[in-house]
């Protein structure tokens, strides 16, 4: 039973179309069937809802549905053309601060919704209209991926377990991550890191007959409020190594992105460098001039290197900066060279001529002061020698 159960999990993400589209849309959604698919997501990383085929002239507009409040009605947060009628009127002050905050960090692009930065808070049904019908509806889980759990299988660690309790009624809850597919190599032709994301899923049972459906744990507790749910986004990695023998007319060309960014510090200082657009979902690595940089080194070491967790590796920390770790830095994602990062101190030479002439300065002032000293002295002694004349 737990097998098959475990089975259309995993097949969840597929029905609802994940794909690829890109690093300006981030991860991208399409739902395929009349339902409203059902996505987890991983908070502070951008995605993308497809509105399905509209019309080219069709007016599309997106609704948000707060399903933390049963008495919510949807409301109209974005749209492509004319003036947004307000709808915060009749709102409590709480939802009308979440549908400002949703509507600043969302936009349409061609009539799929784009959101970045993604909260917990978030978390509701999405639905598309366009002209007169509803092309596509999402219930959208967005799971917090501050408290991300990181296992690397070259550690031995293991992911977490399954858990269950019992909530009443006979009800049981049980708890578990569903994993998505394994991303591709972060590099070509040596040994890399691969990694892929697991998000908390749950399902209620009485008697061993399932009560709910399996859904992402943020929907299930909009349904049953009472269940307490503590179980973290997963991140999982392994070593792995790829030829990524790739005919070259095939390479996504608009994902090459080169920039060179100077950056002029101090020993000892700390730097933080930040591929553009990464993201959780998409192969990312660092290199030092031509050294890799990997999440296996970084634990098995004492590093001067720390990658974040957020966004599974997009920013880079280097910890006291001195002459080993300053040089050039090259983030790639999806094997493509994003950014390069010239990370430099002043120059010796330089700071030697200054502190040259400093010097040179102090002893003219110097030399100028005793001088100054010296014609005082001797014109007080010469004053001591003339006397008075005295007048009968």
């Amino acid at each position: 039973m737990e097998m098959v159960i475990l089975t259309v999990l995993l097949q969840l993400p597929v029905l609802c179309g994940t794909t690829s589209a890109g690093y300006l849309e981030g991860d991208t959604f399409e739902c395929r069937s009349d339902a409203p698919c059902r996505v987890p997501i991983a908070s502070d990383n951008t995605f993308t809802l497809k509105c399905g085929n509209q019309s080219e002239n069709a007016s599309v507009y997106w609704q948000y549905v707060d399903t933390s409040n049963t008495h919510t009605r949807p409301v109209t947060f974005l749209q492509s053309s004319g003036s947004l009628r307000s709808e915060e009127d009749d709102l409590d002050y709480h939802l009308q601060m979440k549908i400002k905050s949703l509507a600043s960090r969302s936009s349409l692009n061609s009539g799929h919704l784009k959101i970045l930065s993604p909260k917990v808070e978030d978390t509701g049904l999405y639905i598309c209209k366009a002209g007169w019908g509803i092309p596509a509806r999402y219930e959208v889980d967005v799971q917090d991926v501050t408290t991300l759990h990181i296992t690397h299988a070259g550690l031995r660690q293991n992911p977490l377990s399954s858990s269950a309790m019992d909530v009443g009624n006979e009800n049981t809850v049980e708890i578990y991550t569903v994993w998505s597919q394994w991303q591709a190599c972060d590099r070509c032709g040596a040994q890399g890191e691969r990694k892929k994301v697991g998000f908390c899923y749950a399902e209620i049972s009485r008697d061993a007959l399932l009560v709910s459906r399996p859904q992402p744990c943020g929907l299930l507790r909009t349904t049953f409020r009472d269940v307490q749910i503590n179980h973290p986004v997963e991140l999982r990695i392994e070593m792995c190594q790829e030829d990524c023998k790739q005919d070259p007319s095939t390479r996504k060309q608009e994902s090459l992105i080169e920039l060179v960014e100077n950056i002029h510090t101090y020993q000892l200082m700390d730097a933080v460098l930040t591929c553009p657009r990464s993201s959780i979902y998409r192969p990312v690595y660092w290199e030092h001039d031509s050294s890799p940089i990997t999440r296996l080194q970084i634990l098995t070491s004492t590093s001067s290197y720390t990658l974040d967790n957020s966004t599974g590796g997009g920013t880079l920390y280097i910890h006291q900066l001195d002459g080993t770790t300053a040089g050039t830095y090259h983030c790639y994602m999806e094997r493509n060279l994003v950014k390069s990062f010239q990370v430099m101190f002043p120059e010796v030479k330089k700071e030697e001529e200054e502190k040259g002439f400093t010097i040179m300065e102090l002893i003219l002032v110097v030399l100028g002061v005793c001088l100054f000293s010296y014609m005082i002295f001797s014109l007080c002694q010469v004053l001591r020698t003339i006397r008075p004349r005295v007048i009968p």
